[in-house]
């Protein structure tokens, strides 16, 4: 899972200059391991003010919900039924 820790970076470039977006590659990011700011590769004319050691994203292991647990005397595999209440007289049901 990926967190993102980091959206903003501060940059130092000329105004014509300003990118649009700027990619980072996580594709080798493992487990426990992350990107800091002074690893992203930036355009020409482009240098960075931010912190390099600020935290920009860190690939961590899937978290898992705890399941709700079951209600008393439920099975934890079939659903509790609910049905309607038996009509005792068809002349109520009309």
């Amino acid at each position: 899972m990926l967190d993102q820790i980091l959206h903003e970076l501060e940059l130092d470039c000329d105004p014509t200059n300003i990118p649009g977006h700027i990619n980072v590659d996580v594709t080798a990011l493992t487990i426990g391991h992350s990107i800091h700011a002074g690893e992203i590769a930036l355009p020409a004319g482009v240098t960075l003010v931010s912190n390099p050691d600020a935290t920009v994203c860190v690939c961590a292991a899937p978290r898992v919900e705890a399941e709700a647990a079951p209600a008393e005397g439920a099975s934890a595999s079939e659903p509790e039924l609910i049905r309607k209440p038996k009509v005792e007289d068809e002349a109520e049901a009309k």
